[in-house]
């Protein structure tokens, strides 16, 4: 499966959220790349370093997914391939990767996440223009 990547350089020296990330509800042919950085320059990330990704949904709902700690364009990054699962609900969602070695956290950073409505999932869909609701027309 192709993958439309979303390629973010996030500073773990920061203390401010990158531009949100947009996606749509129960899209699946998504990754995000991380770079991460210290002062704007490429941070080493740790060998035997791993990476988890976390996300409080906007339910306020936390999953755990894993990631891949690989290189891209000859700079290390961080790869997570977002599951349909991770997009079940519309709305803001708050993400980390966190990167641990022996069980350690070395850093995590964090972004937040723009979760469109799909017009054609199974969740009810707001009609301001007075058009009929899924529901309606079944």
């Amino acid at each position: 499966m192709a993958f439309f990547n979303h390629v973010i350089e996030a500073d773990i020296s920061a203390n401010t959220y990158p531009e949100p990330i947009l996606v749509k509800q129960g899209d699946s042919g998504r990754a995000i790349i991380i770079y991460p950085t210290s002062g704007g320059e490429p941070w080493p990330i740790p060998d035997g370093a791993t990476a988890v990704v976390h996300i409080l949904n906007p339910m306020h709902q936390s999953a755990t997914y894993e990631a891949e700690i690989t290189e891209n364009e000859g700079r290390q990054c961080i790869l997570f391939r977002i599951s349909a699962e991770a997009l079940l609900e519309a709305g803001r969602a708050s993400m980390d990767a966190t990167v641990t070695v022996n069980g350690v956290t070395v850093s995590t950073l964090n972004f937040m996440l723009d979760i469109e409505p799909a017009p054609a999932s199974d969740f009810p869909i707001p009609t301001p223009g007075g058009g009929a609701t899924r529901e309606e027309l079944e």
